[in-house]
């Protein structure tokens, strides 16, 4: 009996102390595009209700959308300059734009760290992670 139960402890305690960050939540930056990944397991699209983007280290939301049914989403992506209201896809899966209001979408920035929220669902909790689109890099001018 106590050979079954160190593993099954052991794995528990592991579980809880990596498991806990839920939604999942990863941004991964590529040049002008940041890939938000909410997929549990790498695979699974998680229950979405809210997401919220703001300057680190400011109230002011620069973004958020909402979605009253909470549906499973994989992702969605924001891009360095001009956003749509609802990034792509977002739209259908339900998701309505709280701000900005109106048409108008919103401004990325190079230089500029992000915070991303994201609140799940079916647990109400939130997960929350920063980012930023690097700078180009200068070139000192040629002596030509």
């Amino acid at each position: 009996m106590q050979r079954f139960l160190l593993p099954f402890l052991l794995l528990s305690v592991l579980c809880t102390a990596g498991c806990g960050e839920w939604p999942p939540l990863t941004i991964r930056v590529d040049g002008d595009d940041a890939q938000v990944d909410v997929r549990n397991l790498g695979e699974y699209g998680t229950q979405v209700s809210r997401i919220r983007l703001r300057r680190h280290g400011s109230s002011e939301v620069i973004w958020e959308a909402i979605s009253a049914n909470s549906p499973q989403i994989p992702g969605f992506s924001l891009t360095v300059g001009g956003n749509p209201p609802l990034p792509k896809h977002l739209e259908d899966f339900g998701f309505q734009a709280v701000t900005p209001t109106g048409a108008g979408g919103f401004q990325l920035a190079r230089g500029t760290v992000y915070t991303l929220e994201v609140w799940s669902g079916s647990q109400n909790s939130v997960a929350a992670e920063d980012f930023v689109f690097p700078a180009l890099p200068r070139h000192p001018p040629s002596d030509r």
